[in-house]
């Protein structure tokens, strides 16, 4: 029972992973980024 949930995990994390818009993500980062970059 252990090894399935694992397994779902692992599966359910590369479906997340592979359907990301990682150039997207980086994007919002370095808005963030900049933001505090600014505050200080």
């Amino acid at each position: 029972m252990i090894f399935g949930g694992t397994a779902i995990q692992t599966l359910v994390l590369c479906v997340m992973t592979i359907r990301c818009d990682w150039d997207k993500e980086a994007e919002k980062a370095r808005l963030h980024i900049s933001k505090w970059e600014a505050s200080i």
